[in-house]
């Protein structure tokens, strides 16, 4: 098992080239400029009928917050 960090629109330039058995990433696109050629990067290094899990998080502001009351 290997850990790289680079950011992932430049995955390729820190060395990290698939196949892998699996791949996992947390939060990664919350500051990349297209997240649509992160997805096909990501999507792309697993082995064929591996895994892919990519976990994201966005919080909506809640209509109510903006009350003084809240």
């Amino acid at each position: 098992m290997s850990f790289v960090r680079a950011p992932a629109e430049r995955l390729s330039e820190a060395g990290v080239r698939g196949p892998f058995d699996a791949v996992f990433a947390a939060y990664p696109f919350r500051n990349v400029t297209d997240p649509d050629a992160v997805l096909a990067t990501v999507r792309a290094l697993p082995l064929p009928g591996w895994q892919t899990l990519i976990t994201d998080t966005f919080i909506a502001r809640r209509a109510h917050d903006d009350r003084e009351d809240a």
